[in-house]
Formats: C-alpha cells, structure tokens, sequence
C-alpha cells in the first residue's frame, strides 16, 4: 500500500506535556507551546513522546492532551503521537482508544525496558500494530528504552508492512544512521527522521 508522505517533511519537535501539580494536562500553557513551536516555522508537531511524558500521565489525560491539540492546531501543521506501552496488545488498546481524525500519524516504538528483541519478533510487534490501525505509523527507534538496537535489515523489513509510514531515529549513532539514509534514500513512501540533537 503506497502512503502519500509528501506532508512530513521538514521540522517535527517533540513538544513538552505541561502539566499541572496533579499531573493534568496544563491546557492554556499547552495552547501556548503550540503556537510557538508553528511561529518558529515548523512543519508539524509531536506530542506525548518520551519527551511528551507520554508514558507517565494517564490514558484520560493523554487523551485530552490530543484533542486539545487538534482542536487548537486545527490543521495548521502535521500532528505525530506518541503511542507505546510495555506489549504488543497494550500498545494496540491504547492506540485505539487515541484514534481520532487530526492525528496524521502514530509514533510507535517496540516495548518498553524488554531487551533482547529479535528481528523475527519486532517485525511481529509492528505487523500487529500496523494491521490494527487506521492511522499510519512511524517506527521510533530509541535504544536507550527499548533495547537493542533496531538493525538496519529487520528496519527494512517492516518499511514494507501496510500503513508504516517512515522512522524516526533516536539511536545517537552516525554509522546506523546513515546506513538507514541509504536504504531509504530512493523511498517516497517511507520517510526517515532524524530523532536527536546529537548531530545538530
């Protein structure tokens, strides 16, 4: 299946949840975030990533988190979410529960704090999430959480699933970066992103 990925491109921060003492979503300071991060030109957002405290607040919260979001952006840029959990089947539920229209694409990375993944089994995890979804996604690769890890060769792999949309790469290492620029570099369906300020 072709997925028309013309729309991201460019700059797509990461940006902060703010929160309340009680760990509810801060909706003005949020308004606020956005309309600075679209003043400084950016192409798109993401929101509720590692960066987004998109593993600490609650499924409630991270839920209003997005439609305030979508209703503030209100298409100005692209929107990215965050969308991950400690299995295959929880990720799956909690993406379901945050499908709304206005997301343009999940950020999925393989489960968290379980080392010793194979290829066999994280071309599994995103079959099943890729399957089981309306939105595209985006593979986060992010070894500091998830290790190892993703290799280049099982990457290339799941860029051939239905509905993965590109990848965004944490991994801080040059080598497996530019290998992956390699791979994809003639793809238009598969896009890839660079998910650190270590080369900046």
């Amino acid at each position: 299946m072709f997925i028309n990925n013309s729309k991201f491109k460019g700059v797509i921060p990461p940006l902060a949840a703010p929160l309340t003492p009680d760990e509810k979503i801060d909706e003005k300071s949020l308004r606020k975030l956005i309309d600075h991060a679209i003043s400084g030109g950016v192409h798109g957002i993401f929101i509720l990533g590692t960066t987004g405290e998109g593993m600490r607040i609650t499924d409630k919260e991270c839920e209003r988190a997005i439609q305030i979001t979508i209703n503030y952006l209100a298409g100005r840029a692209v929107l990215l979410v965050g969308c991950s959990d400690f299995g295959t089947q929880r990720t799956i539920e909690k993406m379901q529960k945050m499908e709304k229209e206005g997301i343009d694409a999940f950020v999925v990375t393989p489960s968290y704090f379980l080392p010793g993944y194979t290829s066999k089994e994280l071309i599994s995890h995103y079959t099943k999430i890729a399957q089981k979804s309306s939105i595209p996604i985006f593979i986060y690769n992010l070894p500091i959480n998830q290790q190892p890890d993703i290799e280049v060769e099982a990457l290339d792999e799941i860029s051939k699933i239905d509905n993965i949309a590109g990848v965004k790469d944490s991994s801080q290492d040059m080598d497996h970066l530019m290998q992956v620029i390699g791979i994809f570099k003639d793809r238009k369906d598969f896009r890839t992103f660079v998910g650190t300020e270590v080369y900046m």
